[in-house]
């Protein structure tokens, strides 16, 4: 259901992506992490990860995995947009 809904806004406002990710029902913040190390896993010449998140409690989660993902090599740079 949400899925329809956001990419009927996505379309509205001419916004298209290489790729769309649902959550399948499972908990979200575990889904999200594993969403990222796959591309990164599938796409390793992906050296850049940007993400938008509005859960307070995500943010540290998601900037000790950015720090390891750049201490381990995978990555050169992870950003976080806290949106409000």
């Amino acid at each position: 259901v949400v899925e329809k809904e956001v990419m009927n806004v996505l379309s509205m406002k001419g916004l298209k992506f290489d790729d769309y990710l649902f959550n399948d029902g499972g908990e979200t913040l575990n889904f999200k992490i594993r969403e990222i190390k796959n591309a990164l896993r599938y796409n390793p010449r992906i050296r850049e990860v940007e993400i938008f998140d509005d859960r307070t409690a995500h943010i540290p989660v998601f900037q000790k995995l950015g720090d390891e993902l750049i201490e381990n090599g995978y990555l050169d740079n992870f950003k976080i947009n806290h949106v409000k």
